[in-house]
């Protein structure tokens, strides 16, 4: 997902992304990762090279003008990483006035997307679904997509992914949707993309939602006095263990 832009690009770097319709735009994210790496301009030509020899077919002389326009790109743009994004109230109460939990949420998402990354974009519909956590089989999916069209919320480009097969779909905020946001009535902070959902949860009191003791993170409790998240939680348990162990050793002089 966008949001997690260094991951994705230390992901992506060993896949075939040179076989995607769109290389060309990954082939940045991945030279972006590599600089961070303390690359230099060579290894990364040498990198993308093997890359278009093993997956791409594009004549060599093309090859290396598109090449060393990919690495004067990763040089002129930071990769967007721990960017905050922000919700105003108007905002909100207008993804809730769709009264549907699942259009909600999908519409949260992406809301947030385009507040991350500034333009249109695509992204498959089945990451859009699991990171709005919806869970529905293929015809629910698109019908909360053909909702979201027929009321001119984004513009929305749908296509397959000629290599994946996959639906994907470029969207981007209509002249009407845009003009929501008001910076005087900011409701929300956003910076922990791995519980984005729960921020949209919290808001309006759909579930459970607490912050961990420990991390900080967000995290859906299952009982009222949960304090740790699920990861935090095993490692307090082992601590506990590791204690209760000691005492133990201890008091029967082990």
């Amino acid at each position: 997902m966008i949001f997690k832009t260094l991951n994705y690009a230390e992901h992506l770097k060993d896949t075939e992304f040179m076989k995607c319709r769109d290389y060309f735009s990954k082939s940045i994210v991945v030279s972006q990762y590599l600089l961070n790496e303390n690359y230099t301009d060579e290894q990364i030509e040498v990198f993308l090279n093997e890359k278009f020899d093993k997956y791409n077919d594009i004549p060599e002389n093309i090859r290396l003008l598109r090449i060393k326009d990919i690495i004067h790109y990763a040089h002129n743009n930071d990769m967007l990483e721990n960017k905050t994004i922000y919700f105003s109230i108007e905002e909100l109460e207008f993804i809730k006035s769709f009264n549907d939990l699942n259009i909600e949420k999908v519409l949260f998402v992406m809301f947030c997307l385009q507040k991350f990354d500034g333009e249109y974009f695509h992204i498959n519909i089945a990451e859009l679904m699991r990171t709005a956590d919806v869970h529905l089989n293929t015809k629910g999916q698109k019908k909360i997509m053909r909702k979201i069209c027929e009321d001119k919320i984004f513009e929305l480009d749908s296509r397959k992914n000629k290599i994946t097969h996959r639906e994907e779909v470029s969207y981007w905020f209509t002249n009407e949707t845009s003009s929501l946001y008001n910076a005087n009535n900011i409701a929300l902070a956003i910076s922990d993309y791995d519980s984005l959902i729960l921020y949209y949860l919290m808001y309006f009191d759909y579930a459970n939602v607490s912050t961990c003791k420990q991390c900080n993170k967000l995290f859906k409790q299952i009982t009222n006095n949960q304090l740790y998240c699920k990861d935090c939680q095993d490692i307090v348990n082992k601590e506990k263990t590791k204690i209760r162990v000691q005492n133990f050793r201890k008091k029967n002089n082990m």
